[in-house]
């Protein structure tokens, strides 16, 4: 099968997107908004990093800010969203014909997905200068930065993989949407405990190299 019957050609896929991007007088108004501050802050972010006195640390901390942020804005739009995808199917009774249609299950499951997780991709992608610059004034290698990417963009996966398979196993959207947000959140905090230890041993290995 080819990957078009996956993405553009996917009719699921197009009723989904539909779906989640009502059209609105106010949206175009608000896109503008939206990239005006975007690039307000790209240049407040480029000021503050680039100046003589800032330290690398100083930097390290900043882009370990824009993760955690990142993160948490992860488990607040996505698990709610992808755990209502198949259970509010099922409440509306249309998820059995959907499946009795010339549509593959994966067609359906991949569909429902990709829309899940277009949300993170589109903060990851305007939040990647700002990861980017503060990298460099942090002195990290590409590949370290690479990492730390490939990180966030597999948590967001997880997490949006997580609700749906809750969706597709929960009968009302409620249940599923109060397991994913309850997972995702045991998730999150149980890995931001944890951390604290390896961002020690990142700092002893930065002091040595310094």
């Amino acid at each position: 099968m080819r990957a078009a019957d996956w993405l553009w050609s996917n009719p699921v896929l197009r009723r989904e997107w539909a779906r989640g991007r009502p059209q609105t007088r106010w949206r175009s108004v608000g896109s503008w908004l939206g990239l005006a501050l975007i690039l307000t802050v790209y240049a407040a972010a480029a000021y503050w990093l680039s100046r003589e006195e800032r330290s690398p640390w100083e930097a390290r901390a900043f882009l370990l800010a824009l993760c955690l942020l990142y993160l948490l804005w992860v488990n607040v739009v996505v698990p709610g969203p992808a755990a209502a995808r198949i259970s509010r199917e099922r409440e509306r009774r249309t998820w059995q014909p959907l499946l009795l249609t010339a549509l593959r299950p994966s067609q359906v499951v991949s569909a429902k997905l990709l829309v899940s997780l277009w949300p993170s991709l589109i903060a990851l992608g305007q939040l990647l200068p700002l990861l980017v610059m503060s990298a460099h004034a942090a002195r990290l290698f590409p590949l370290r930065l690479l990492l730390i990417v490939s990180v966030l963009q597999a948590s967001s996966a997880a997490a949006a993989a997580v609700a749906l398979w809750l969706s597709g196993r929960c009968r009302h959207s409620r249940t599923a949407i109060g397991l994913a947000y309850l997972l995702t959140a045991i998730f999150f905090w149980s890995a931001l405990a944890g951390s604290p230890p390896h961002l020690g041993r990142w700092t002893s290995l930065w002091s040595r190299v310094t």
